[in-house]
């Protein structure tokens, strides 16, 4: 029994590394590469999952052009 119990608190833990791993991996998908973020999930759990869901967007990201901004003056309806 206690075998199972250890073996089931190490799976756990490694789960739990991963999960922390990938949520840092989010914050710096944001642009913030700190190793903090890792460990704010790996300790507090869903407090830390959700500050690194909050942080803002530090890289900027191009903004895909819409048609109205390629042709503001025009009057015509597009072509179907």
């Amino acid at each position: 029994m206690e075998v199972l119990i250890i073996l089931g608190s190490i799976a756990a833990i490694v789960l739990w590394v991963f999960v922390a791993l990938e949520f840092r991996n989010i914050a710096a998908m944001k642009g913030h590469n700190e190793a903090k973020y890792f460990w704010w999930t790996f300790f507090i759990g869903p407090v830390g999952m959700l500050m690194v869901v909050a942080l803002p967007q530090r890289i900027e990201v191009p903004a895909a052009p819409t048609p109205a901004a390629a042709a503001p003056d025009s009057d015509e309806l597009p072509d179907i």
